[in-house]
């Protein structure tokens, strides 16, 4: 019986190069470790036509679904939260993002575009109530926009 080179081969490659790519740990150093995070974002003087967009993105071990709360609110499946300028524009000036379960990783995106009058915008961002990020009152000024990616 004849046997095919390729078959003969496909086997054994299969089983050890996904090995060659992984490591094994007593420790348990490799597993993300879990943090709760917390994140404040205050925007003032915002109008219709400017831009202010916050997007918070976080995930778990566990693949949760429901892991933010704002304002004091459980947001129920939801993984991530995002406000805009409309969020702003009401009686709620501030808003305050916390992980209802630790997580292991949170994204968030900042975008802020002046389009006509000047406004400012406040994001603190702490990770196990430790503060990472502290900006108060940035001024956003027309011709002047501002994006950042953070990374916790």
């Amino acid at each position: 019986m004849k046997t095919n080179n390729l078959s003969r081969f496909a086997v054994p490659l299969l089983v050890f190069v996904p090995l060659l790519f992984s490591r094994c740990s007593d420790k348990g150093d490799d597993l993300p470790k879990e943090k709760s995070y917390k994140f404040t974002i205050t925007v003032n003087g915002a109008t219709a036509s400017d831009r202010a967009q916050f997007l918070i993105v976080g995930g778990s071990p566990t693949a949760e679904q429901t892991i933010w709360k704002v304002n004091g609110v459980t947001r129920n499946n939801e993984q991530g939260v995002g406000f805009n300028t409309v969020d702003f524009a009401g009686s709620t000036k501030t808003y305050v993002i916390e992980s209802v379960k630790p997580l292991t990783h949170v994204q968030v995106s900042v975008q802020c575009i002046n389009f006509d009058a000047t406004f400012t915008y406040s994001y603190k961002a702490e990770v196990n109530n430790s503060a990472k990020h502290d900006q108060k009152d940035i001024v956003v000024v027309e011709g002047a926009p501002f994006s950042a990616n953070y990374s916790y």
